[in-house]
């Protein structure tokens, strides 16, 4: 329901350049709305970004139960959420939304889809996919390909200069960082490159992982990185053992969160956002919860 309302605030406001008034909700312009407002839709995230972060995590797994779901009532259901899910992430028009999106969708299909490509009944579902994919990329070629030929003020070139100039912070704190929360108002201060000149007052590195490692230090990194390989390693374990349906709830968990990885790689990533943080260890939470439920019956059976 989340993803249909986010796509009607989105679809709204690419198409009208203008706010709902959904401020209670978090629709918000962002510090530089007055650019990205008039070409992307940012939902009630705020910015762009944000929304992108939401969508290529649920996405993976909207897709997953399209694949495992065998009530046809439920399967139109969740077709329906990932094609406006998918519309949604187009619109945010994020590079690297699409990017992880790109990524993550393939593997799902590719280890839910494998075991099914031999059977007869499902060829139709599978031609009837590419044929979706297809007329999709099409429709959304020309809006694709204005995105990534636009001038990006400079975006993506400034990338580079501030992952030196957070580095250069980690080297002056690799133990502990310099606090949480306190990147923004310290970057300018420590940074000894002169990258972070590029913001007028306080900024963020597009990274992720050194966002994360320069706040809480190499003790910091390590532990955060941890709670997710964590998951996986869960999810890994969990797959071949779980009913059908489970292992694709696993996966699409598994896509989603490799899709924030990703994307976390050009951008602050989730953590920037409390509703996108809260959604994403509660998709970790899914792992945990399919893990309980497996070992409880495992030990009902023996």
């Amino acid at each position: 329901v989340s993803v249909f309302l986010e796509f009607l605030l989105a679809y709204y406001q690419y198409k009208t350049n203008q706010l709902l008034g959904l401020y209670a909700f978090g629709e918000t312009r962002y510090e530089f709305g007055e650019i990205y407002i008039q070409t992307r839709a940012s939902g009630t995230f705020s910015h762009a970004n944000g929304l992108a972060y939401f969508f290529e995590l649920l996405l993976p797994l909207f897709f997953a139960m399209v694949i495992v779901e065998e009530n046809k009532l439920l399967k139109f259901w969740y077709i329906c959420v990932f094609l406006f899910g998918l519309f949604g992430m187009i619109l945010t028009l994020s590079r690297g939304g699409w990017l992880a999106s790109a990524v993550s969708l393939p593997i799902v299909f590719s280890v839910l889809f494998r075991k099914r490509l031999t059977d007869r009944k499902y060829m139709l579902s599978l031609f009837l996919g590419l044929t979706a994919v297809i007329i999709l990329g099409i429709v959304f070629y020309p809006t694709i390909e204005k995105r990534i030929q636009a001038y990006d003020y400079g975006s993506a070139a400034s990338r580079r200069p501030l992952n030196l100039a957070a580095i250069s912070i980690i080297k002056q704190y690799p133990v502990t960082g310099v606090g949480m929360n306190n990147f923004a108002q310290v970057f300018r201060l420590y940074d000894t490159t002169g990258g972070s000149a590029i913001f007028r007052t306080r900024g963020l590195v597009h990274n992720l992982f050194l966002g994360v490692w320069t706040e809480t230090g190499t003790i910091g990194i390590i532990t955060f990185l941890w709670i997710f390989l964590s998951a996986f390693i869960v999810a890994t374990r969990l797959l071949t053992k779980v009913p059908f349906w489970y292992s694709g709830v696993l996966v699409g968990v598994f896509a989603g969160l490799l899709a924030q990885f990703l994307h976390g790689m050009f951008d602050p990533g989730f953590r920037v956002l409390m509703s996108t943080s809260m959604l994403v260890y509660s998709m970790i939470g899914l792992i945990g919860a399919v893990s309980v439920l497996y070992k409880t019956k495992d030990k009902q059976l023996s």
